[in-house]
């Protein structure tokens, strides 16, 4: 019942990363690195070409976690180069936490309920705040 709940909360994450004009892929990474399995939990694709290796946690993790994850970033930015243009952020991703947004160890460390907002920050992709003008295509008023 506690993998349902949580895999139904980091669906509805997923929808809502790929509502923000993101491209998602679930799983798509699985392969061996160094003769080990590697597999990425998603990939979040920014339109800026920045991509996010997503491992997501239930409550919590092990020291080990961001080491593979970070590993797996590594292998996203030198094998899927297309994917990723301008570099690969390690994210973990502790579905049951509330309010968590730090880096440690080189990764990316948020709960589910901040981890859309902490991707377009890292991305680049913050929308402007909707009391401006918005902007045309040349960027001006």
């Amino acid at each position: 019942m506690l993998v349902e709940v949580a895999s139904a909360r980091a669906r509805r994450a997923r929808c809502a990363a790929r509502s923000h004009r993101s491209k998602l892929k679930d799983g798509s990474c699985a392969t061996r690195c160094h003769g080990q399995a590697v597999a990425i939990s998603s990939v979040a694709i920014a339109p800026t070409g920045i991509a996010f290796a997503i491992e997501t946690k239930i409550r919590n993790y092990s020291s080990e976690d961001p080491a593979r994850t970070c590993e797996m970033a590594a292998w996203l930015y030198a094998r899927r180069r297309r994917w990723c243009r301008h570099g690969a952020v390690p994210v973990l991703c502790v579905v049951h936490a509330r309010q968590v947004e730090h880096v440690g160890a080189g990764v990316l460390i948020v709960s589910l309920d901040r981890l859309v907002s902490a991707l377009r920050v890292s991305a680049g992709t913050v929308a402007r705040p909707a009391f401006l003008a918005p902007l045309d295509a040349r960027g001006a008023r």
